[in-house]
């Protein structure tokens, strides 16, 4: 068993908040070299988007994993949702290449034309082929991705996954199936099964028995996951669930979670908190939401037809009828159908969306 079990949560892009958690946990020391002996490092995904450096998150990461094992010490990092959309836009998949953009891509986008000096180029979508290719297989971002990167993760019988675990699943054939669906080039996967809205990736809807079932059949004590930010350290279903996005990016926190059995501590600039044993349902906030979010305010109202997206000559013509205006995780969504078409066919899907990427990028049809 490896003396130190630390969780870092979604990173989002943010390099800064990134070396930041790592230096308040010990693990990297001021030269941002690896320095911790015997520590298992998980990051909980989602180190992309959003944030102003993705690419030289993935580059860090790929050489800190290395330095690790010097040091009998393991780097482990998940896959998140946003690995999975860049992963499948790499492989062609239109509709991943869309999401991808709109969920926060077009900052590693911005960074990519940077990087490749062609910053004075377009940022808007569609974006260039080069860009998707980077996250191919057999491209520089994607390659790393697929060989650093794993989908689920138990140490001292603590299961840690991005969205989590429902269900009697044998871990080996998580692995197996994502591995095999990038390297092979599986498209049509895409939203689909384990990519599933309720997959393991996506997951936010728990059921406290359906999870309290599936601890028990692995042996796990609880499950760790990230993805659903908290704004702090949130402990639900009895002691089987911890949430350990506490926001990074949006919050500008760096934070690092060790566990030890079924003790906490909590690592912040401000402080180091512990939970001592039993683990019971617990919430230790962190931060206040920003009184200055953007979005408090909807821009839009009920019965509003938006354009969402839009690029002319291509399939993606996509309308959003609003229903209705939402609360849920401290955020507004708007909640509607969304119209489409697919190989000339019409199509109505009902979802919800956040209030800030339509506002950002939809347009009001009159």
């Amino acid at each position: 068993m490896a003396k130190r079990i630390i969780a870092i949560g979604d990173i989002h892009g943010r390099l800064d908040l990134l070396l930041k958690s790592l230096k308040l946990c010990g693990v990297i020391g001021s030269d941002n070299k690896w320095k911790a002996f015997n520590t298992v490092v998980i990051q909980m995904g989602d180190l992309i988007d959003r944030g102003p450096h993705s690419l030289k998150v993935i580059k860090l990461v790929n050489n800190l994993k290395k330095q690790a094992v010097k040091h009998n010490s393991r780097f482990e990092l998940l896959y998140g949702n946003h690995e999975v959309m860049a992963l499948f836009a790499g492989l062609g998949n239109n509709y991943a290449k869309m999401h991808w953009y709109y969920n926060g891509g077009y900052s590693v986008y911005k960074e990519w034309l940077k990087a490749t000096g062609r910053d004075d180029y377009d940022n808007s979508w569609p974006c260039l082929p080069d860009f998707y290719q980077d996250f191919s297989p057999q491209g520089f971002y994607g390659k790393r991705l697929l060989q650093n990167n794993r989908c689920t993760l138990v140490v001292d019988r603590i299961l840690f996954t991005h969205g989590g675990l429902q269900g009697n699943i044998p871990l080996e054939e998580i692995e197996e199936k994502v591995k095999l669906t990038f390297t092979q080039g599986s498209i049509d996967e895409y939203q689909t099964g384990i990519f599933s809205r309720e997959g393991l990736f996506w997951l936010r809807n728990y059921d406290k028995y359906l999870l309290t079932k599936t601890c028990k059949n692995m042996g796990i004590k609880y499950q760790v996951v990230g993805h659903t930010p908290k704004n702090g350290l949130s402990v639900e279903c009895e002691g089987k669930l911890v949430y350990v996005d506490v926001g990074i990016n949006q919050n500008n926190l760096a934070c690092a979670i060790e566990f030890k059995g079924d003790k906490i501590k909590v690592y912040t600039e401000k402080q180091a908190m512990i939970l001592d044993e039993p683990l019971t349902d617990i919430f230790i906030p962190m931060v206040e939401r920003p009184k200055s979010y953007p979005y408090k305010v909807p821009k839009y109202k009920e019965g509003d037809n938006i354009k969402l997206f839009s690029v002319n000559g291509s399939e993606f013509e996509v309308d959003f009828e609003i229903l209705e205006i939402i609360k849920d995780f401290d955020f507004l969504w708007y909640a509607g159908n969304f119209i489409y078409k697919e190989n000339g066919e019409t199509k109505v899907e009902t979802g919800t969306w956040p209030i800030g990427h339509v506002d950002r990028h939809g347009k009001k049809i009159q």
